[in-house]
């Protein structure tokens, strides 16, 4: 799940909700969590009972009720599937026009 900016971030900001991008990301990972579901022929209690859910808690994910969710509570149902939400903060580049800036 080595993913950057996509469409939902930008259907998401569209709607102007500010916290866009963390939305962005809960989406993506709801995705995949179907998926891997799907894949492994897993129900919605069976996963429940892996991550010590209450069903209900884990159908409110499912059906996207996403700012209920902690990136760290998605990740507990990221887990059994080894896979998790990582966030990486990068210094900005320097604009190459700020570099001709100096040069001159």
């Amino acid at each position: 799940m080595n993913r950057t900016r996509n469409v939902a971030t930008d259907a998401f900001e569209q709607l102007g909700l500010p916290n866009s991008l963390e939305l962005a990301v809960k989406a993506e990972a709801v995705v995949f969590i179907r998926e891997k579901m799907e894949a492994a022929n897993m129900s919605q209690a069976a996963l429940a009972r892996v991550i010590g859910w209450r069903p209900s808690r884990l159908s409110d994910l499912l059906r996207g009720k996403l700012d209920l969710f902690s990136y760290e509570a998605i990740n507990q149902v990221l887990r059994p599937f080894n896979a998790g939400l990582q966030v990486t903060l990068h210094k900005p580049r320097e604009r190459a026009r700020a570099k001709h800036q100096h040069a001159a």
